[in-house]
């Protein structure tokens, strides 16, 4: 307002509410930037939870498989670890936690309703690199079922070169599975 429409008015009048017209425009602007500060809130949070490493492991966690009394199921497949083949992997696992290793299961597959794996006999293949990230290893024999290797801990997604190795070892034996271990009962079963 300007001076010579204040003379007139009294001190309450000066501090008067705003008017109908302006309480729209107030209230548009304050939840636009309600919005606007939602949403960068919503993107700095997500940004938090879903870049490496974090995203990696809630995704492994979300797919992952726990072993249960010798036991590792999912929707397609059962997994059951027989004679000392889940000691045996638990053992490499923890001599070996600062590099990835690799396993190779063998034994019998029933398959029913789901396949079930029956595995009796475990031996680790000769590895060329080892770090604590990658494995090279000498490929498994065509009996194996199951080519087993380590992840950084809870890290339990196969990788586009996981998948090329499963791929290439299923054209001989359609019924090999890929095993990433990524703790010391946790697993991610691709087949």
């Amino acid at each position: 307002m300007k001076e010579n429409e204040l003379a007139g008015k009294e001190p309450e009048e000066l501090h008067s509410e705003p008017s109908a017209e302006e309480e729209p425009e107030n209230i548009w602007k304050k939840r636009v930037f309600l919005s606007v500060g939602l949403l960068l809130i919503l993107l700095i949070v997500s940004l938090t939870f879903v870049t490496f490493p974090i995203g990696d492991i809630l995704n492994s966690k979300l797919f992952a498989a726990f072993l249960n009394e010798k036991r590792l199921e999912t929707e397609s497949l059962t997994l059951i670890f027989e004679n000392h083949t889940s000691s045996a992997l638990k053992e490499f696992y923890l001599q070996q936690q600062k590099v990835e290793w690799s396993a190779c299961l063998g034994g019998e597959v029933d398959i029913l309703e789901k396949k079930t794996y029956h595995l009796t006999s475990i031996y680790q293949p000769p590895m060329h690199q080892q770090v604590f990230n990658q494995v090279s290893f000498t490929p498994c024999s065509p009996e194996t079922l199951v080519i087993l290797h380590s992840h950084p801990y809870g890290r339990c997604l196969a990788s586009e070169e996981d998948l090329k190795t499963l791929r290439k070892s299923q054209e001989e034996n359609t019924l090999k599975v890929m095993v990433i271990m990524c703790g010391l009962e946790e697993f991610g079963v691709y087949g």
